[in-house]
């Protein structure tokens, strides 16, 4: 998946799953393959999630919910991703990219100045990571402040250079 090698990730995940059809961290992983690389699935990436979370010896629960989140947030259905980052943030106080998602969510119902707020204390308490970066640019450029947005934008291509949200970046995508 990391390699963008999508036709044999996929293989790979249908085989690892026929191997062990109960292994949680395998069902999260799926779920966010389908999540980020097949839209049109994101119904059964959701299912993927739910399997893993209703293993109670799972031990990164909040991982799950925080994909279940952003894959909700993706398709645009705020009420699930709300919840979804809520339970993330309530096994695990603090996990960055439950906290961003719901950064994220503020930018997109149009609350800017509540979003920049909780992202420059995000980014005072946390390292900052590829989405955080991704979003303060957003942030930045929805006032038309082109300094701050600079900024996000030199921090995220030199400390993300590979990330998705660099390529967007460079292809255009902000």
């Amino acid at each position: 998946m990391a390699l963008g090698e999508d036709t044999k990730a996929q293989s790979n995940f249908e085989r690892a799953l026929k191997l062990d059809p109960g292994d949680s961290e395998i069902h999260n992983n799926y779920g966010w393959f389908l999540c980020e690389r097949s839209p049109e699935k994101m119904d059964i990436a959701i299912d993927h999630f739910m399997v893993a979370l209703r293993d109670p010896l799972y031990e990164t629960r909040h991982v799950a919910y925080a994909n279940a989140g952003k894959c909700e947030l993706k398709r645009g259905h705020s009420t699930a991703a709300s919840l979804y980052f809520g339970e993330s943030l309530s096994l695990q106080p603090g996990y960055p990219p439950a906290q961003v998602g719901l950064i994220e969510m503020d930018f997109k119902a149009g609350k800017i100045a509540v979003a920049r707020e909780k992202l420059s204390d995000f980014m005072q308490k946390y390292q900052p990571t590829a989405r955080s970066l991704w979003l303060g640019i957003q942030l930045e450029q929805a006032i038309g402040n082109d300094k701050a947005a600079d900024s996000y934008l030199f921090q995220l291509q030199k400390k993300f250079p590979d990330s998705s949200e660099a390529r967007a970046v460079k292809e255009g995508g902000i």
